[in-house]
């Protein structure tokens, strides 16, 4: 095998995935951006409908959204009699809001997930760029290490399209 060879392999591969990875970043942050608004208006209205708890305002303009479901959980079991509206409507709020949240975490967990794959298949990458007169000496280990990163490479491809599947399925 010949130093092109996997200067080409690798550096393509390199190229692909940080292209991938930085339009799935924006695709994510966009996703999360939206949202963030809608768990926003979502939790202000939760906290409209329940008295006497303005630090359930403080979480919702902090972004602390899971630990403000928890929080409105808890309140709700401690004193039901502190909701303002009826308890179907209170319910409906707070189903809403749990949808938004659970929308949330689904754009972002197979986003880190796919983040935490591709570092090292890119390592791995410039690894092959910078020792490809080494890796083509041993013949044998250079078809093993090519057939490595191109494994690497689409199971970084079936990762990002479980991101975007995450992300389109559950809106």
């Amino acid at each position: 095998m010949e130093p092109n060879v996997i200067y080409y392999l690798a550096s393509t591969v390199a190229q692909a995935l940080a292209s991938l990875i930085g339009f799935l970043g924006a695709f994510v942050l966009f996703q999360v951006q939206g949202q963030s608004a809608a768990l926003k208006a979502a939790g202000e209205m939760i906290c409209d409908a329940i008295a006497g708890q303005p630090q359930l305002r403080h979480m919702v303009a902090a972004a602390n959204y899971d630990e403000f479901m928890a929080r409105v959980e808890a309140v709700i079991l401690e004193n039901p009699a502190c909701l303002e509206q009826d308890v179907e409507f209170f319910t409906g709020m707070h189903d809403h809001f749990k949808r938004q949240l659970d929308k949330h975490h689904a754009a972002v967990g197979p986003f880190k997930l796919a983040l935490k794959w591709t570092a090292p298949v890119l390592v791995g990458s410039l690894a092959m760029l910078v020792a490809a007169p080494q890796i083509c000496a041993a013949q044998t280990f250079a078809y093993v290490s090519s057939a490595v990163l191109i494994v690497g490479f689409s199971w970084c491809g079936w990762l990002y399209w479980r991101v975007v599947h995450a992300s389109l399925v559950r809106n």
